[in-house]
């Protein structure tokens, strides 16, 4: 025994050991605990998942915590859960999809959509300023006013204007280059 720690009374040593053997009796009635907890949960399954869905509404702030704590510790099973739930749901997630593509907040969610693939090198308040020319046009190149897209510089990552889908792609499949595109250009003249 270590000099620093005094001797246990006789009440102290009664209590430590029924503390571990309570420990004891807990360790060997764990799995049959959880098992009744198991049987419990199938026979009362809807009553459960009410019960869940309520406390998950009435404390979102606490389920989020909770859901990014679990996603943390245990990142790939839960990519393994939601690979499974978007397999056996595909067809309620493609008519959850529909549903909302065209209900009343179609051009609000197009929108958005939209957006999402340009903020990396486009301020909302830009997106909002050139979002009726996407949808009207002219093209700034050939002025065409259909199928219009978002131009932007690859390098430096900055918007560079609202073009037509095929001046878009022609200036991408020439490089961005402007000494190609002079060049192109003068060829054409030469053969037309």
């Amino acid at each position: 025994m270590d000099e620093t720690q005094k001797p246990l009374t006789e009440e102290e040593e009664i209590a430590a050991v029924k503390r571990a053997r309570s420990r004891q009796v807990y360790a060997n009635n764990l799995e049959k605990q959880r098992a009744r907890n198991r049987a419990k949960y199938a026979a009362n399954k809807e009553y459960y998942r009410q019960k869940h869905k309520e406390w998950w509404a009435a404390h979102p702030e606490k389920a989020r915590e909770y859901g990014r704590k679990k996603t943390a510790e245990h990142p790939e099973r839960e990519r393994a859960r939601v690979r499974k739930w978007h397999a056996e749901n595909a067809d309620y997630r493609r008519e959850y999809k529909t549903q909302k593509r065209n209900g009343p907040d179609r051009e609000e969610i197009l929108k958005v959509m939209r957006y999402a693939a340009h903020r990396e090198y486009l301020s909302r308040e830009k997106f909002d300023e050139i979002y009726p020319r996407l949808l009207t046009g002219p093209c700034e190149i050939c002025g065409v006013m259909e199928r219009m897209m978002i131009d932007h510089c690859h390098e430096k990552n900055v918007f560079r204007g609202v073009l037509c889908d095929k001046c878009n792609r022609g200036i991408g499949f020439l490089q961005d280059d402007p000494s190609i595109i002079r060049k192109a250009a003068e060829y054409l003249e030469r053969n037309i």
